[in-house]
């Protein structure tokens, strides 16, 4: 999460796309990496492990 600048306590900070747009209101999106710049990350999610529907949960979470 961009804390750090949402507090005050830095200018800058390199976070998610997520983290950042869930604190757009507390900051300012500066820059994005260029599409191709980097891989794709993935957050293992715990719901996954006993979810009733692991498609539906897989494209919500997509």
């Amino acid at each position: 999460m961009p804390d750090y600048v949402a507090r005050g306590e830095a200018d800058a900070e390199v976070v998610c796309s997520t983290d950042a747009m869930a604190r757009s209101k507390e900051i300012k999106i500066a820059a994005t990496a260029l599409e191709g710049s980097h891989t794709r990350s993935s957050i293992p999610s715990p719901w996954f492990l006993k979810c009733r529907y692991p498609t539906g949960m897989a494209a919500f979470v997509s």
